[in-house]
């Protein structure tokens, strides 16, 4: 069965009801709490064996469980026999749409980490499942090396100008190009000491480089859709890097609008890296001043760049916004994290999640635990 199409629900019952006088309940957690379904169910005639059958239909919109309970003319209420537990209603889960994942890196073209693997394999699975699953990563310096680039072709027509005031404006342009079937955009910067290579900017003591490649990377890839004129079903972000994609997304327009049914998935691989800079630098990110737009971006003095997802989910928002890590266990263990002194973690509850098949690497080290097949 698939989302969205109807249901047809029977129960049959062992008490005799030649004139279907009994009432028959369906009780469910259709809506995602158990209730009762207001209808009761319609009496359809009885079998050879004069067993009642009563029957409806629903349109549910998830998976879910029911069971039936019968009125008596006394109004006493008889349950169904459970003795092989609840109905169960399963979906086929299919989803044809276009998941865009960006970040810093991809392997095969440039790579530096977990990041890289993570942004290839995932869109290459999906993307095998027959759906669309672009990559977004800034053009480096050094890709023209590459033997993948050598296919690279520009997106017509694009360009987008980044407005700053502490440095020159710059303009992005983009191309594209097949990588084992993963389509993929480059993001161009008509700078120099931008797009150099992957978290460049703090081992060379620039940070400033590095918070200027995150902003370029949300305008541009922001606006490299808006000019596609395909808004995707899911974004994919990936770290403190694309997470001014979130403010933009949910709180600024043209933005805003275009990606109104767009919903949001923040990746974070390492919280120990969260994108912190000089508040002098808030102009930079092209945002209001206001006491609002800066409580999203700001943690006590400092711009911090990975609290903009949560900092979004509590006060814009949480409809299309989740944030998982690499573990549950590194999820639990980096809940009391603290931003502006607020347990915001804490606050943002199941929209702070691990991804399902994550492991925690203190309980399951693969070096020492006896009952992995082997140790490495």
């Amino acid at each position: 069965m698939h989302i969205g199409e109807k249901i047809d629900l029977k129960a049959v019952a062992f008490r005799k009801d030649p004139k279907g006088i009994r009432k028959v309940y369906l009780h469910s957690n259709m809506s995602g709490q158990w209730m009762d379904y207001p209808v009761p169910m319609t009496f359809e005639g009885s079998l050879s064996n004069n067993r009642p059958v009563y029957t409806m239909s629903v349109l549910p919109e998830r998976n879910f469980e029911f069971t039936f309970y019968f009125v008596n003319r006394n109004g006493s209420i008889d349950w169904a026999d459970v003795s092989r537990g609840n109905g169960k209603v399963f979906f086929v889960q299919e989803f044809n749409g276009t998941v865009a994942f960006v970040g810093s890196e991809i392997r095969g073209l440039v790579q530096k980490g977990g990041q890289g693997d993570v942004m290839y394999e995932l869109p290459k699975a999906l993307t095998e499942m027959g759906n669309n699953a672009p990559v977004i990563i800034p053009l480096y310096k050094n890709l023209a090396s590459q033997p993948a680039y050598a296919d690279a072709k520009e997106v017509e027509g694009f360009r987008a100008q980044v407005i700053f005031h502490q440095r020159k404006n710059v303009v992005i342009t983009a191309k594209h190009l097949n990588l084992t079937g993963i389509p993929v955009y480059l993001l161009e910067a008509d700078a120099e000491d931008l797009f150099t290579e992957p978290y460049w900017g703090p081992s060379n003591g620039r940070p400033d480089l590095e918070m200027y490649d995150s902003i370029l990377l949300a305008y541009g890839t922001l606006n490299l859709f808006m000019h596609l004129k395909q808004p995707p079903m899911i974004f994919v972000i990936s770290d403190h890097h694309t997470a001014l994609m979130a403010l933009l997304m949910r709180a600024i327009d043209p933005y805003k609008e275009f990606y109104a049914k767009t919903a949001l998935l923040a990746t974070f691989h390492n919280m120990g890296y969260q994108g912190k800079y000089p508040l002098s630098y808030f102009e930079e990110l092209g945002i209001p001043d206001t006491a609002e737009m800066r409580a999203l971006v700001t943690d006590g003095d400092e711009i911090n760049m990975l609290g903009i997802m949560p900092q979004v989910i509590d006060q814009v928002g949480d409809k299309g916004n989740l944030i998982n890590a690499v573990s549950k266990g590194y999820t639990e263990e980096s809940r009391p994290m603290r931003f502006n002194d607020t347990d915001l973690l804490n606050r943002i509850g199941g929209r702070f999640v691990g991804i399902l098949n994550g492991i925690h690497f203190m309980i399951n080290n693969p070096a020492t635990k006896n009952t992995f097949f082997r140790n490495y």
